[in-house]
């Protein structure tokens, strides 16, 4: 699919010039809250030919679940891209939620703002507001050492689809603080 985003080519590969995005005014406090599953008895016994006569709810694979989600509430995400910002707007207009947890009504986007700052386009595609890295970025496009603040080196895929091996890199990950990991 094209999108209204310029490429970081490098060494044979390229990548959407974006940053992952990161919390404005994040609430210090996470909510912990809970979601349930159980097992479709019906739906599991079309997916064999010879169903059990009992499928535990209790135990073993297809035993019922609750499990906590951390949530951070932040009023505001910032993400900063190379584009044509009317484009961006366009392809952003008909998204209603991001990250997971969505169909529960997490991560509800009321409306998004596009705007053109005057950044160097390759910071613009790299870097956060503060200057540290904002996004997986493989080692042949930073050079060693780095001149930014950055985390540690992984395998990483950097464009989608970010599993499949061609998309895996050796990159730098964005620095975490201590704050942010509520230490």
């Amino acid at each position: 699919m094209p999108l209204p985003l310029a490429r970081v080519h490098y060494n044979g590969g390229w990548y959407w010039a974006a940053t992952c995005g990161w919390p404005v005014e994040i609430d210090s406090t996470p909510e912990v809250r809970y979601w349930a599953g159980r097992p479709d008895q019906r739906h599991l016994a079309e997916l064999c030919d010879r169903p059990p006569k009992d499928i535990s709810e209790t135990t073993g694979r297809w035993r019922s679940r609750v499990m906590p989600t951390t949530v951070l509430m932040c009023p505001r995400m910032c993400w900063h891209a190379v584009g044509v910002a009317d484009a961006i707007a366009e392809l952003l207009e008909p998204v209603r939620a991001i990250g997971k947890r969505r169909g529960t009504g997490e991560g509800e986007v009321l409306r998004w703002e596009v705007a053109e700052v005057d950044v160097d386009e390759l910071d613009a595609a790299h870097l956060d507001a503060t200057g540290r890295l904002a996004r997986p970025t493989p080692v042949a496009v930073l050079g060693e050492p780095p001149d930014v603040a950055c985390g540690p080196l992984a395998t990483y895929g950097i464009r989608p689809p970010t599993m499949h091996l061609s998309r895996r890199e050796t990159v730098r990950l964005p620095a975490v603080t201590a704050t942010e990991v509520g230490v």
